[in-house]
């Protein structure tokens, strides 16, 4: 189901080229439906309009986190966020209006793709430069600091993806935990290829979220309309699951207890049985019992609780102080007897969940002197 904020749409046009001149279409992001009627995508989700920097921070920091905002000196910020949260995905359009330099700090809870629909980027990361087109994009991840420079004039559309959310749906094409972070590789040429029709059903995305009666009010399309973006990301951009991803395609179908772990992997909230369980995959209680041993180690409820305190130290790792507390964190992830949920949390932490949150507070922000 998406949410969003309304807001008083701006009659902002397609943007200039350099020199003053209309962007030819070829050579920008911009479907042509956006191009003709002067729109911008995501129009009727405005979050904020505005030139002062310091009025925006709060509702940038809704797409890049922590972050530090920089104009360019003798320039005039023309801020335009519109963004549109479905379930897993977050889809925005950013325009600044002037050159800018943002600074973004090292924990955050998404996944970005940046791409940009008109003018250029150029993101620095701890080893990596690169310069930013409409047809090659920036896919940063979720835990290291970034530096990103906008030219004058630079509109882009944003896909934060749900941190959680991608590794869980990794996890269930894989059929196993991840045994090191996901991490792609940072530059994406959205020009050719497989990465082409991956950006090709991101904008047919944006666009059923432009429509006002569309199919994404029901969330059942949101969920599959997410998890094809997540598959398609995960096989168009090379990543760290690459190759394992490319051995699973040929596997054969699931087995019951491979769809069973997929289940608690995608939804770790659910409130599910062993019983009820097995009557999804369609095998006894005793059957899926015995093969979750002899697969994971573990009995199904035991797994499952695994799982959710992933999750809740996942989460607990990005919180900053205005964040939501512990306990609500826990039990948004199907944990609701916290007394336990503690002892078990430094069992296998050997810390606090308030330990965890204290720790990860402070992240300072990318260094970016010399640049």
């Amino acid at each position: 189901m998406i949410q969003h904020r309304a807001g008083q749409a701006s009659s902002a046009r397609r943007p200039a080229a350099p020199g003053g001149r209309r962007a030819a279409s070829s050579r920008t992001n911009w479907p042509s439906n956006w191009q003709q009627g002067g729109q911008v995508p995501l129009e009727r989700y405005l979050i904020v309009r505005t030139t002062d920097r310091a009025a925006a921070h709060s509702s940038l920091e809704r797409v890049f986190g922590r972050h530090h905002l920089a104009i360019a000196e003798g320039s005039q910020a023309d801020i335009r966020l519109y963004s549109c949260q479905l379930a897993s995905v977050m889809l925005s359009y950013l325009s600044l209006g002037a050159g800018t330099h943002m600074a973004l700090g090292a924990a955050r809870s998404r996944y970005l793709v940046q791409v940009p629909l008109a003018g250029s980027t150029c993101v620095y990361t701890r080893d990596e430069r690169l310069l930013g087109t409409p047809t090659r994009v920036a896919v940063l991840p979720p835990d290291e600091p970034a530096s990103i420079r906008c030219s004058a004039g630079c509109e882009q559309l944003i896909v934060g993806l749900d941190r959680n959310s991608l590794q869980a749906h990794t996890r269930s094409l894989l059929h196993a935990p991840l045994d090191q972070p996901l991490r792609f590789e940072l530059a994406m040429d959205v020009g050719s290829g497989a990465a082409r029709d991956w950006f090709e059903s991101l904008m047919a995305l944006v666009r059923l979220a432009d429509s006002h009666e569309g199919l994404l009010r029901h969330p059942l399309v949101v969920a599959d309309m997410e998890r094809a973006l997540m598959t398609g990301l995960l096989i168009a951009q090379p990543n760290t699951y690459s190759r394992l991803l490319r051995t699973r395609a040929g596997d054969e179908d699931r087995s019951p207890t491979e769809t069973a772990i997929a289940l608690i992997d995608m939804h770790p909230e659910r409130e599910y049985t062993v019983a009820s369980l097995a009557q999804l995959v369609g095998v006894s209680a005793r059957t899926l019992e015995k093969e979750f041993r002899r697969r994971v180690g573990l009995p199904p409820n035991s797994y499952l609780r695994h799982v959710r305190l992933e999750r809740v130290r996942e989460e607990l790792t990005v919180m900053t102080g205005g964040d939501k507390k512990v306990g609500e964190v826990a039990t948004r992830w199907g944990i609701y007897h916290l007394g336990r949920f503690a002892h078990e949390y430094f069992e296998k932490y050997n810390e606090m969940p308030s330990e965890t949150v204290r720790r990860n507070r402070s992240h300072a922000l990318p260094d970016t002197r010399g640049r």
